[in-house]
């Protein structure tokens, strides 16, 4: 069991059992918890995998909620970047008025009216006038016929 959970911990480290045994081998280990038995000290599961990987249990800790919260950083950034797509149109009718619409409606066929997207443009030699919508509908001469 103690094996695995310091496999575990040293996989999460990036210090692998091998880089842990070659430096058992050359001396430079930390000390193991026998050391601290003879010295009175009662060493907990997480204790002995921290003194095995040389790092504490709170560095564990530490660097793993960095990575969560990292991790919720970008999920939020990704999320905010896809909202930021809102979709916009431009309605005119036949008689050259148009309007900003952010909700895409299906018009009647009475209406006569184009939908264009927000990047829209008229040409050169067309001359179109911008009113306030009222709500859902559309314009027909000077009124606003609602639905």
């Amino acid at each position: 069991m103690l094996f695995l959970w310091t496999a575990l911990i040293a996989a999460s480290i990036r210090r692998t059992p091998a880089v842990i045994a070659e430096s058992i081998r050359l001396g430079s280990a930390p000390p193991d918890d026998k050391q601290f038995e003879r010295r009175g000290y009662t060493l907990s599961s997480e204790q002995r995998a921290s003194i095995i990987v040389g790092v504490s249990f709170n560095e564990q800790m530490m660097y793993f909620v960095g990575k969560v919260i990292a991790s919720a950083v970008v999920a939020a950034g990704l999320l905010a970047s896809s909202q930021m797509n809102a979709s916009a149109e431009i309605i005119c009718n036949d008689e050259g008025v148009c309007w900003h619409s952010h909700n895409p409606y299906d018009y009647p066929p009475e209406a006569h009216v184009t939908v264009h997207d927000n990047e829209w443009h008229w040409g050169p030699n067309e001359h179109y006038t911008f009113r306030e919508p009222a709500g859902r509908g559309y314009w027909k001469g000077d009124t606003w016929i609602g639905w």
